[in-house]
Parts: C-alpha cells; sequence; structure tokens
C-alpha cells in the first residue's frame, strides 16, 4: 500500500524499483509483504500500481515507460478504471513526444494474452492524431519493429490521412511489416487500398504454398535422415541425437525475437482486412477467387460476401454465388452462398442451397456456418429460408429437426 501511496502523491522521483517488484510479485488483490514472503491484509494490486502510475501524467518520462513495457496494462473497454489508466497514459504521450520513441520500440511477439506492442497500440490510439507525425515519419525507419508498430498506431488513432502514408510505405516494404500495415489499412477502412490488397492477396497465397512445399520437403528428408540414425544405432548418435533435443528445448524457452519470430503476411490477414473496409467494396476481388477451387478460405469469404454487392454488381456477384452454390461437397460454403443469394432476392436459389447443405453429408458445418453468423442482415435472411424450408412439405423430418434447432438458435 506504501508504494501506491508514495506513487500517488507528489513523490519525485516516482518509485519505479519499487514498483517493479511489485509488478514481478504478479498480485492482483492480495496482501502486503513484510519481509520476503509474509502477507497480512489486502493490498492493491498490479491495476492499482497501473492506474498510480498513470494518474501522474506530468511525471511520466521514459523510465516510466520502460516498466510499463515490461509489465503492461490491459485496456478493457467497458471497464472505468482502465479506460481512466489509458486515457492519462495518452495523456502523458501527447505532452512528451519523445515517448512516442519508447512506445515504437516494443518488441514483444508472444502469442497469447496483453503484450506491450498490445499496450503500445493502446496507448497510441488514446494519445491521437497529435501524434501522427512522428508515426507517419516512423514507418521510413530501418528496424521492422519500429515500422510495425508504426503502422499499429496509425490503424488504432484511425485517421484517414494516414491512408496514404500506409500504402506508401506498403508499396515500399520488403516484407518485413507487410502484416502490420495490412491490418492497419482494414482498420481505417480505406477502400483505396483494395486493389493492392487484392494483389498482396495473391502474392500471400504464393509464399505460404512455397511455404508448405519447403515443410514438406524438409519433413521428408528429417525422416530419412532419422532413418539413417536408427540403422547405425551406436551410442555417439544417440548421444547426438540427445544434445539436440536439448538445444531445441532452449531455443524454444528463449524469448521470442520480433526479427524472427513475427508472422509473416498471410492470406487470413488480407481477407480479413478487405472485410474490415467493407465487401461491398471488394466484389470483383471476391468473384475473382471463388473461382479458384484449391482457395477453401477464399471461397468461404465469397460465399459470404458476395451477398453485399450493390445493385450494379448484383448479376454479377448472383452468377458466382449459384455456382458455389450448386457444389454439395462443401456444405459450409454451399449454406454461405444460400444466405447470401437470399440477401440479394433469389429466395427459391438461396432456399434450395440451404435445404441441401443442412441435408447433405456436410451438414455440420453447413449448420455451424448459419449458426455462427453475427451479421443482422444475413441472420435475418437465413430466418427467412429456414422457414420457407420448415414449412415445406417436401422436407423430411430430419431437414426440419435440423432447421427448428436452428432458427431456435439464431
Amino acid at each position: 500500500m506504501a508504494i501506491i501511496a508514495m506513487t500517488r502523491l507528489a513523490t519525485d522521483p516516482l518509485p519505479v524499483e519499487a514498483l517493479e517488484e511489485l509488478f514481478k510479485s504478479d498480485h492482483s488483490i492480495t496482501n502486503p509483504l513484510f519481509g520476503a514472503e509474509s502477507r497480512v491484509g489486502p493490498v492493491p494490486g498490479r491495476e492499482e500500481a497501473h492506474e498510480a502510475l498513470a494518474s501522474r501524467a506530468s511525471k511520466v518520462d521514459a523510465e516510466v515507460f520502460q516498466l510499463l513495457l515490461k509489465h503492461p496494462p490491459l485496456h478493457r473497454k467497458r471497464d472505468d478504471r482502465s479506460t481512466r489508466t489509458f486515457s492519462n497514459l495518452g495523456a502523458a504521450v501527447r505532452e512528451r513526444p519523445e515517448l512516442v520513441q519508447v512506445l515504437l520500440g516494443a518488441d514483444d511477439t508472444r502469442r497469447g494474452g496483453q503484450t506491450n506492442r498490445d499496450f503500445a497500440r493502446q496507448v497510441f490510439q488514446f494519445a491521437g492524431d497529435k501524434v501522427l507525425p512522428l508515426l507517419h515519419e516512423a514507418l521510413d525507419s530501418p528496424d521492422r519493429v519500429i515500422r510495425a508498430n508504426a503502422a499499429a498506431g496509425c490503424g488504432a488513432i484511425g485517421d484517414s490521412s494516414s491512408i496514404p502514408k500506409l500504402l506508401k510505405a506498403l508499396d515500399l516494404e520488403s516484407g518485413l511489416s507487410k502484416g502490420a500495415i495490412v491490418v492497419a489499412l482494414g482498420e481505417l477502412r480505406a477502400q483505396e487500398a483494395i486493389p493492392t490488397l487484392a494483389g498482396l492477396y495473391v502474392e500471400a497465397r504464393a509464399a505460404e504454398k512455397r511455404r508448405y512445399s519447403s515443410g514438406l520437403q524438409f519433413a521428408q528428408a528429417q525422416v530419412v535422415v532419422q532413418q539413417q540414425r536408427r540403422e547405425l544405432g551406436s551410442l555417439e548418435n544417440l548421444k547426438a541425437d540427445w544434445d539436440e533435443l536439448k538445444a531445441s528445448a532452449e531455443r524454444a524457452k528463449a524469448p521470442a525475437d520480433p526479427r524472427v519470430d513475427e508472422p509473416l503476411l498471410s492470406p487470413t490477414m488480407v481477407l480479413t482486412a478487405i472485410a474490415s473496409i467493407g465487401p461491398e467494396h471488394a466484389q470483383a476481388f471476391y468473384r475473382r477467387i471463388a473461382a479458384d477451387t484449391t482457395d477453401r478460405a477464399g471461397r468461404s469469404q465469397a460465399a459470404r460476401h458476395l451477398g453485399a454487392a450493390k445493385a450494379d454488381e448484383q448479376e454479377a456477384s448472383l452468377a458466382v454465388l449459384r455456382t458455389i452454390a450448386a457444389n454439395t461437397s462443401e456444405g459450409y460454403n454451399q449454406a454461405a452462398a444460400g444466405v447470401s443469394l437470399v440477401q440479394l432476392g433469389d429466395a427459391d436459389a438461396g432456399r434450395v442451397a440451404i435445404a441441401t447443405a443442412l441435408g447433405g453429408e456436410y451438414y455440420n458445418s453447413a449448420f455451424n456456418v448459419i449458426w455462427n453468423e453475427r451479421d443482422e442482415a444475413k441472420i435475418q435472411a437465413a430466418k427467412k429460408a429456414l422457414k420457407a424450408i420448415s414449412d415445406d412439405d417436401a422436407s423430411t423430418d430430419a431437414l426440419r429437426e435440423r432447421v427448428r434447432s436452428l432458427l431456435k438458435r439464431i
């Protein structure tokens, strides 16, 4: 409690070392330490410490932000304390632009949970457009970690002035930070980026195929090598295998290096960005990827998003949807295409597609695509088709049961 009180009061400098010890102890709401281990009575934990630090915005300097990058707070949108903490930290960054450089160096690439890169992005969001000139400048940094964090900050702030800067950075990018820029363009709903993103999708798909092919070849070579070692069967070879296993374990425990471990641009990233921008603006893209029967993810997105076609593109998109809906080997896509057909006014074709998918071999995936839908327009379209199927005398008892189960859930 004393540490929190010292932080809240006009203590100068802030008790950074004592706060780090508190963060390392990993309390939430627990007990104060009396000596190394003893605990008596309740004590403020990490959230209180984060809030106390942020409340002293005028005193928050680079040392404090380095501490927060080691022990980042989590922003919860509907939590007043969390919002107050990040609002104060954003104010500190606006007052002292040099803190932007500290946040741009966030380099934690752990999977899951709050990382310091998430923290930096959220602080930039609360700092607002005043820091954009520094983020735009950082897009040209020779350090890809800084470029990626700058792009993430631009996306979080949400100012459309960042779009041309990000597109220029994307054009010059060698590939190492493309993912962060693509995500930012999606957040900014950058319609002008769709042609570029469509090209990147082709590039990402080709790169993914190459990685898969290389991985398969490597795995095949490993099988041959392992078989040769087993045939040798000597203690020396056994020891070498053991040493290699130990080395692999040590590498697995090592901190992630963003220059090695950061996820590369993937087709999924591009698809998500385009969907965020608005499917109605990318109908030509969806029609094109729907034609590639080897692209399961792309066809699924097309089946779902072609239903957003505007009046001048509806006929072209309807033709593609009818083709997808006729393929009974893809229950998921068939059901999604059926819902999209109903959306675009072809209720009969949509109803038939949904009924066929729910009554077919892959009915589970068809069931899930409708059950998991969150778009209100699509939910209403699905309900319309499902009610028609339920009332149809030609529907089997099994199909009616599935349909009624779905209607109760959506």
